[in-house]
């Protein structure tokens, strides 16, 4: 069902820092009207996450 679009997640990005044992949220704001992602096909590459957002289709990249 997922995949056939018949319904979407709300998905929340952390930052695990494994020396210190913390656990942080990492903040979505990518503009003021729209902040939700459903990220499909995640990948790092130089310390950035790249992603396409399931709700609008855009590629987006989170400087991390």
């Amino acid at each position: 069902d997922y995949f056939q679009k018949k319904f979407y997640s709300i998905d929340n990005l952390f930052s695990l820092n494994l020396e210190k044992g913390s656990l942080r949220q990492i903040p979505i704001s990518f503009n003021q009207e729209f902040n939700t992602i459903d990220a499909k096909f995640p990948q790092m590459l130089n310390n950035s996450l790249y992603f396409i957002n399931r709700y609008d289709n855009y590629l987006y990249k989170l400087d991390l």
